[in-house]
């Protein structure tokens, strides 16, 4: 099975799109690719349901996985796609770029400023589209310190604060109401979090708040801590049951790392 022509041309134009964006940034990770892929696809208005599924059925890749699995990968799904095969860790974290060029450490530094920015932003925009999509509107927004009040047609109001780390959180308890939702991005491992569940667990309860973790690589949004008390956003979880799932194992003393 061929891509159909529509699907080839605006892949292709993406790749180029990606192209003239690798040639200013030079170096970047992995979320980073993906997300530039992801939008050059909306600006282009995006393909259709059964153009998605067809990629997923001939790939078992997303069309954006399959665009960056092109241009970092070893099979060139995508003709016309920049090649990054040069892999390089700079502070554990991995980035990709072209064997033509050697980065410095001024680049690596640019790279991973540019990867805690889009995190933190495509995790505001994914819970944003989340709780529009359970009925809730922004009323109040402080966009320093990253708190938000939502309000639902029935009434129903709360307080949300996006958070860069889970380790960040903790000293936030003291300054934030009972029942707030606390939204943060995965991590690299799953070791702050069940660091987290095991000093903390007891104090989230106590205070009524909830934490949901947002993975904006996968496109996933599932509850860590708690429940927020509306069943309407409980139900656009990807895995509403993690919850239970981690007391289970991390209230234990065997860490597992396919939770998170």
């Amino acid at each position: 099975m061929k891509l159909s022509q529509n699907i080839d041309s605006k892949l292709r134009s993406v790749c180029n799109e990606l192209l003239e964006y690798l040639n200013k940034v030079k170096v970047v990770s992995r979320l980073e690719l993906l997300v530039k892929a992801r939008e050059s696809l909306e600006n282009q208005g995006g393909l259709t349901d059964e153009e998605d599924k067809f990629i997923v059925e001939k790939y078992d890749l997303r069309p954006d996985q399959l665009l960056v699995i092109s241009i970092i990968g070893d099979t060139p799904y995508m003709m016309g796609c920049p090649f990054l095969h040069e892999e390089t860790i700079f502070k554990n974290k991995l980035f990709y770029h072209s064997h033509t060029f050697s980065p410095s450490e001024a680049d690596y530094g640019s790279a991973i400023e540019r990867l805690s920015s889009i995190k933190l932003s495509q995790t505001a925009k994914m819970i944003n589209e989340l709780f529009s999509k359970a009925g809730y509107r922004k009323t109040k927004n402080d966009p320093k310190n990253r708190l938000t009040t939502y309000l639902k047609g029935d009434g129903k109001e709360f307080l949300s604060i996006l958070i860069e780390s889970i380790t960040n959180a903790p000293q936030l308890f003291d300054s934030i109401p009972e029942g707030t939702i606390l939204v943060v991005p995965t991590e690299d491992s799953p070791g702050p979090f069940i660091s987290f569940y095991r000093n903390h667990r007891t104090e989230v309860a106590e205070r009524r708040f909830s934490i949901i973790v947002v993975n904006v690589e996968d496109l996933k949004i599932s509850p860590f801590l708690g429940y927020p008390s509306d069943k309407d956003i409980v139900s656009q979880f990807n895995e509403p049951d993690l919850v239970v799932r981690i007391e289970s194992v991390w209230g234990e003393d065997e860490d597992s790392e396919q939770l998170l």
